[in-house]
């Protein structure tokens, strides 16, 4: 729901999940900022993520990723609104987050 035009077809059950986006090099740039962060997701089909976490992880560990997850999914979908990031890197370094931004930013996006 926070991103109609970026990520659809979100389904699964339990800790097995999966989104589309809308194509592969979207996906690709995407688990490469998440890499980035430190949070490994699977690619999966032609544009589609998967997440399969150890069925050991705790709550506050699968609240990080997820966090991570929204930062990296804002960052690209105001890199489509807008054409070109206009964020300021210190906003999201404040969050704790190190290269996600930089990476979209000099990437070559459609």
């Amino acid at each position: 729901n926070d991103f109609p035009t970026l990520v659809y077809n979100a389904r699964g059950l339990g800790l097995m999940c999966s989104f589309d986006l809308p194509d592969g090099s979207i996906r690709d740039k995407f688990r490469t900022a998440c890499k980035n962060e430190k949070v490994l997701l699977l690619g999966c089909g032609e544009k589609s993520i998967r997440f399969r976490p150890p069925l050991n992880i705790t709550k506050e560990e699968l609240n990080e990723g997820l966090t991570k997850i929204k930062v990296v999914l804002s960052s690209l979908y105001y890199f489509f609104k807008k054409k070109h990031l206009n964020l300021k890197p210190n906003f999201f370094k404040k969050l704790g987050f190190k290269n996600s931004i930089i990476s979209l930013k000099s990437s070559r996006l459609p």
